[in-house]
């Protein structure tokens, strides 16, 4: 499996040329983690993933269902995962470590997804994606790892996960290689019984 092809897989277990899209609306910043990665059921987050080699792919990550045990998310048609989170911290079951926990706060550190070290580097972000520019985000650096991993996550308030770029070096090379996943754009919650749904 090539490098770029292992970051592609990577993106996904964690996420344009032309006039400049418009400003979306920068909502209130909360101290609430999960403001950051909203899990409500229905929820679905669409992404273009560029590998650097050829044309973009896509993926979606949708969550399935929602309840007090957590959140069921499944990526890309792939087995579910189950998402827990409370006010201070968002995880995957039996990882390590957490996808976000706070503080939030600049220089907050945590033992990230996966065991590797986490920092919160700012807590004022602007992230441009198929939605336009998110601001006052929240960008997580996750490094380690034998290949020199670095997984940088910039969350979004009322949005989520809208930028995910990973990048490692390769071991006989030295040469980096990224992988990014950038957010086109998101559903929230499960439909109305009118069938609509409330979209970015």
């Amino acid at each position: 499996m090539s490098p770029r092809r292992a970051l592609f897989l990577i993106a996904l277990a964690t996420g344009c040329g032309g006039a400049a899209p418009p400003i979306a609306t920068a909502a209130p910043r909360s101290t609430d983690v999960r403001a950051y990665f909203p899990l409500e059921p229905g929820t679905v987050w669409s992404y273009e993933i560029d590998t650097g080699e050829g044309s973009p792919t896509f993926a979606t990550a949708r969550v399935l269902s929602a309840g007090p045990e957590g959140a069921q998310m499944q990526t890309n048609g792939l087995a579910p995962t189950l998402y827990l989170s409370d006010a201070g911290s968002v995880r995957r079951q039996g990882s390590e470590g957490f996808l976000l926990h706070g503080p939030i706060a600049v220089g907050t550190t945590f033992v990230g997804d996966g065991g590797l070290p986490a920092r919160i580097e700012s807590i004022d972000a602007t992230v441009r994606t198929g939605m336009g520019e998110l601001r006052r985000c929240v960008l997580v650096v996750t490094v380690g790892g034998e290949y020199g991993q670095s997984i940088a996550t910039t969350y979004c308030p009322d949005v989520g996960p809208a930028s995910i770029v990973t990048s490692l070096e390769s071991p006989s090379t030295g040469q980096r290689f990224d992988v990014r996943a950038t957010l086109i754009g998101v559903t929230h919650g499960a439909p109305a019984p009118d069938g609509t749904t409330v979209t970015h």
